[in-house]
């Protein structure tokens, strides 16, 4: 396999914008200058931290840095409540691999850390030509099913700067201590509109330290693949090389997709990471369809969380996608799927039965299925179908949302936010003495559904940046 004609390309740095691509906002990024302001330096940064296969013992993390540092090192020392750190401290060697792109060449260090305490708080730093950073501290999660928080995030992707980071301020604000973030998908674009590595750098100012000391589940979009090229001239999807470098993810996801797929179990809940770009592009399907249905039916957790890109229920294209609606939408009942949240569509829809959809002062209802969430946080807008109001129990256009997740050992309580963070949405699901799951809310409660009112007019009096899918 070789990646198209030009190194660029292959780096995913001069890809052709597809002729669909959104209308502009009223603020363009400025034009790219090489090497600035995203260039590698001799102070480590993209620091991220990512959960483990066993989150209470292991988690992953990763630096970048200019080619000075050529082998990347972590100081671990359990963290202390005072300024004096612990002297019992390991010093770890990184695995660290060179990437060139319109910034220069950086390094990337990663680290696979293993044999953590559960339920311990420690504190790391890592090394760039110019020193050690601060110290930065993480806990692992406790093992047993205690309660925790997930921050959900849609489709970052477009305008990340001007509009994505605002999001993702706000949620991470809003939280009250967030133990988990998750994020569905196209992080970035990987398109003509910017410098690829540039996008990565402003997903990283959307989130700094926070991703550095809360874990992260992320899942791969179709945007983290680049065309590629088989010698036969044939055209195939490529993984970025920015994603690799970048997550350090548990090593038990489908055998022919481990880089982009896997599971976690974290206090009580398994999240399960298919890639469904995989799936639709690169022949996964048999594959991951037996993978995912092996992982959740072993599963001992409260709650079984699919977080994948491609949605299950569209909000926004015509069709769904038959691959994965006809297969899995079933599947996941039989295998005991509780919540399933995905991007890709640039519009919001909450799904627990497009047959009977939920309206205003429907009662507790039992829930045999998924519940199905699309969302998004970034400037890419789609417009909305015309089946989403005679299929969703709730939807929305035109809307920035993030999403706050409580977990316990037999409620799980999802409530979704706008960009200033008005309640949106909100439902519970309930495990009763029988077992049985039970789905309430209170739609009546909700402001009203936010939809364009035409072409040009948004929901809130501005112009409507949707577009047809």
């Amino acid at each position: 396999m070789r990646f198209v004609a030009a190194t660029a390309m292959a780096l995913g740095l001069a890809i052709s914008a597809s002729a669909d691509e959104p209308r502009a906002l009223p603020n363009p990024p400025a034009p790219h200058a090489p090497g600035a302001p995203y260039a590698p330096a001799g102070v480590p940064d993209r620091i991220i931290l990512t959960v483990g296969a066993d989150p209470a013992r292991s988690v992953g993390i990763t630096y970048r840095t200019d080619t000075r540092q050529s082998l990347g090192r972590l100081e671990l020392v359990r963290a202390v409540p005072g300024p004096a750190q612990n002297p019992q401290r390991q010093i770890l060697e990184a695995e660290t691999q060179a990437l060139e792109t319109g910034n220069g060449i950086a390094h990337h260090h990663r680290f696979a850390l293993d044999g953590l305490e559960p339920g311990t708080a420690y504190s790391y730093r890592v090394e760039g030509a110019y020193g050690w950073t601060g110290w930065i501290d993480f806990r692992t999660a406790a093992d047993s099913d205690e309660p925790f928080q997930l921050v959900y995030l849609g489709d970052v992707q477009n305008y990340i700067g001007e509009v994505g980071h605002r999001v993702i301020t706000q949620a991470i604000r809003h939280a009250s201590n967030p133990a988990v973030i998750t994020t569905a998908g196209d992080f970035v674009s990987q398109r003509a509109d910017m410098v690829h590595d540039d996008e990565w750098g402003q997903w990283w100012d959307t989130g700094t330290l926070h991703y550095a000391s809360i874990p992260h589940i992320p899942a791969a979009g179709n945007h983290e693949y680049i065309p590629g090229e088989m010698p036969d001239g044939s055209s195939v999807r490529v993984l970025g090389p920015h994603w690799p470098l970048q997550f350090v993810l548990p090593e038990n996801g489908v055998p022919s997709a481990q880089a982009t797929s896997f599971y976690s179990d974290y206090q009580g809940v398994r999240f399960i990471v298919p890639d469904v770009t995989a799936v639709l592009s690169l022949g996964q399907m048999e594959a991951t369809t037996d993978w995912i249905r092996e992982v959740a039916s072993a599963s001992e957790a409260n709650w079984n969380v699919v977080v994948m890109h491609q949605p299950l229920i569209t909000c926004a294209r015509p069709e769904n996608t038959d691959l994965i609606h006809e297969s899995w939408l079933p599947m996941f009942e039989e295998v005991g799927i509780h919540l399933v949240l995905q991007g890709h569509d640039h519009c919001y829809g909450r799904w627990s039965n497009a047959d009977n959809p939920r309206r205003p002062g429907a009662e507790p209802a039992p829930q045999t299925g998924p519940v199905s969430i699309v969302t998004v946080v970034g400037g890419k807008m789609y417009a909305l179908n015309d089946r989403v109001a005679n299929e969703a129990d709730r939807w929305g256009e035109g809307t920035q949302l993030y999403h706050l997740i409580d977990f316990s050992r037999d409620e799980l309580a999802y409530t979704a936010y706008t960009a200033q963070g008005t309640l949106y949405d909100a439902f519970t699901l309930t495990r009763r003495d029988d077992g049985a799951v039970w789905i309430a809310d209170d739609l009546a409660s909700l402001p009203p559904v936010r939809e364009c009112v035409d072409d040009d007019t948004g929901p809130d009096g501005f112009a409507c940046t949707s577009r047809e899918k």
